[in-house]
This record gives C-alpha cells, structure tokens and sequence, in this order.
C-alpha cells in the first residue's frame, strides 16, 4: 500500500518535531538523504513500511493513528506543530 502525495509535509514534521537534519533522519531510517528529500517535497510517493520506520525512528505512533482515522496532512502537521510548539 502506498500513500498518496501530500504527506511530505508530515515527514517534515515528524524529523523537524525530533530537532534533526534530513541527515540524521535518514541514518535513523536507513534511507538517503535524498530519498528523505524526495519525500518531504513529495517527489516520492510513501509506503507503509517507510512510514512505520519513520514513526519507529521518531517515536510518533500518533501520526500512524491520525492517517488511518482519514486526518488530511494539513490538518496533521497543524496538529504536530501545535504539539511542538511551532
């Protein structure tokens, strides 16, 4: 299963709410840092288990709940950022 364009904006979220670079993320994911990139400007489409190693890595479990509840990513990051204090 992937997920559509559009969730870049929840990656973004979940490594800037951790205080890290795509660098670190990507180390963190076992990815590169042009694939984190690539998902954080939605050049890529995300699939599942990219998503869980990156609610894994960033200990956000919430967001997995969120977008199976059907919570659109604006809608998500608005809420992230509010529980990061952005």
């Amino acid at each position: 299963m992937k997920i559509g364009f559009g969730y870049g904006v929840i990656v973004k979220a979940l490594r800037t709410r951790k205080g890290w670079s795509q660098e670190e993320l990507a180390q963190n994911v076992h990815m590169s840092r042009s694939a984190i990139s690539k998902l954080e400007n939605d050049q890529q489409t995300l699939d599942v288990p990219t998503l869980m190693q990156l609610i894994q890595a960033t200990n956000a479990p919430e967001v997995v709940v969120a977008i199976l509840c059907g919570m659109d990513g604006i809608t998500l990051m608005q809420q992230l950022m509010t529980l990061v204090g952005g």
